[in-house]
């Protein structure tokens, strides 16, 4: 499709989880025409959170075996993301990770008078057909992109009441 189009860029240096030539590429793909860019990044979480100067929402992907409680207290883009996601959800932990995920986040943000479940953290299960916990990020996205820019989608897509896989089959 001459809508879509994909460019995998090297970083060139283990110590770099943004290719230096992302900026420019983003510059390019919106003088190109595009009103999305998505830009995918790898090991960042623990020293790296550059994709948040680039980027009007970042989103940060995880799973429910990041170690010990303790251990998201070095992740840094809890601090920074939009929006966080724990994938494969129908792993065993994913329930207590959602939980101490939601805890951290309220305490790295200060919000100490707001609900553990408003905190846009979502459990998703992206290999399962029709997932409810990935149709609730799609909306969480779709939130996000409007509330920090010019972008207005209306989407026919019933919004899921949790934001959570309901099945973990």
């Amino acid at each position: 499709s001459d809508r879509v189009y994909m460019r995998s860029l090297a970083t060139r240096d283990s110590a770099n989880e943004v290719s230096e030539a992302l900026p420019e590429a983003i510059m390019v793909a919106k003088a190109a025409g595009f009103d999305l860019i998505i830009a995918e990044t790898a090991g960042i979480g623990q020293g790296d959170s550059k994709i948040t100067d680039l980027a009007d929402i970042s989103i940060y992907v995880m799973t429910s075996d990041y170690g010990a409680p303790s251990q998201l207290e070095k992740i840094d883009m809890l601090d920074y993301a939009d929006i966080i996601v724990v994938n494969k959800f129908e792993k065993k932990g994913s329930d207590d990770a959602i939980r101490d995920i939601r805890k951290q986040v309220q305490r790295n943000r200060k919000a100490w008078d707001t609900q553990a479940a408003e905190f846009p953290v979502y459990g998703t299960i992206a290999s399962k057909f029709n997932d409810d916990g990935v149709t609730s990020l799609y909306h969480g996205i779709i939130d996000a992109l409007s509330d920090k820019t010019s972008f207005n989608y209306a989407t026919a897509l019933p919004k899921p009441d949790t934001k959570i896989s309901s099945s973990k089959t």
